[in-house]
């Protein structure tokens, strides 16, 4: 069963803004992904880049870090489950078509998605959820944080 991946694309004994890739030191310093000068250099870029998605990095060109579109979709329209697969406790997650995906629990439950927080770009979206809650809620969190992703293939 594939684990979820640690956010950035390397493996850090600690996640700072002084050692984050994509600002000069802090968060209104960010070299890239950002709406605001207030923030750092604009490029208007919302969504990662191939190089700098860890599941692209790690596993390649069919691999992607979900988008905060597709959790919304996942969200809306599937039915969330608590299951335990290859002795791993998370969510099951099954479509309309009948096609799930598995999200493990992790010691926190939050994942990143591949989208930046156009308004404050020192921020990404993500989810979180729980063992008791049905779905998983949108949250929203430094850049520069270790949360997890959880990979998805695109053909």
């Amino acid at each position: 069963m594939e684990r979820p991946l640690k956010m950035p694309t390397v493996t850090k004994d600690y996640y700072d803004w002084s050692n984050y890739k994509l600002c000069e030191g802090n968060y209104n310093s960010l070299t890239k992904y950002c709406t605001n000068s207030a923030y750092g250099m604009v490029d208007n870029l919302t969504e990662l880049e191939p190089e700098d998605d860890a599941a692209w990095v790690n596993w390649g060109p069919a691999w992607r870090i979900p988008s905060n579109e597709q959790f919304t979709e996942l969200e809306e329209n599937c039915v969330w489950k608590w299951a335990e697969k290859d002795g791993v406790e998370g969510r099951l997650v099954t479509g309309p078509n009948g096609n799930s995906i598995f999200i493990p629990a992790t010691e926190r439950y939050d994942y990143w998605s591949r989208t930046l927080n156009a308004g404050i770009p020192f921020y990404a979206y993500g989810r979180s959820f729980s063992q008791e809650d049905a779905v998983w809620w949108l949250m929203w969190a430094p850049r520069n944080c270790a949360y997890y992703v959880r990979a998805v293939c695109v053909p």
